[in-house]
């Protein structure tokens, strides 16, 4: 596999181990050690990639709301159909997310430390940034 490959493919595994990590254990007691360790890497590869622990909270971000939004358009979709209005719709989307709450408690729990973290880091203002950017 070429080394942009295998990077680009790196980045994703930590990425995702990250994001389980942080939402089992909660971003403050999760190390980025454990992390490497989980995705097979030495701590070190895995700041090779992340330079910083908020640089793996954001990405971990990115990648946890586009999960989110993916699961909550076909949400949404399942309750609408052609006869329900643009109303309608908006009110779908809106019960969806409010559900989330208690379908995703450690989810909700993770968004909000991970505002708090970048906030800290000085880095909240890249959470608005594009879905492109997301793993």
């Amino acid at each position: 596999m070429p080394h942009e490959e295998q990077r680009e493919k790196n980045i994703r595994l930590v990425t995702e181990v990250a994001l389980d990590c942080f939402l089992a254990n909660g971003i403050e007691k999760t190390k980025v050690a454990d992390i490497a360790l989980r995705s097979g890497l030495t701590e070190r590869s895995a700041f090779r990639y992340f330079e910083t622990k908020a640089d793996l909270v954001l990405a971990a971000s990115l990648l946890y709301w586009k999960r989110i939004l993916e699961r909550i358009d076909r949400m949404s979709h399942t309750a609408s159909d052609s006869s329900t209005t643009g109303l309608q719709d908006a009110e779908n989307v809106l019960v969806c997310y409010s559900q989330l709450y208690r379908l995703d408690p450690n989810g909700m729990r993770f968004t909000l430390d991970a505002e708090l973290t970048l906030h800290a880091a000085g880095r909240l203002h890249e959470i608005k940034k594009p879905a492109a950017r997301a793993v």
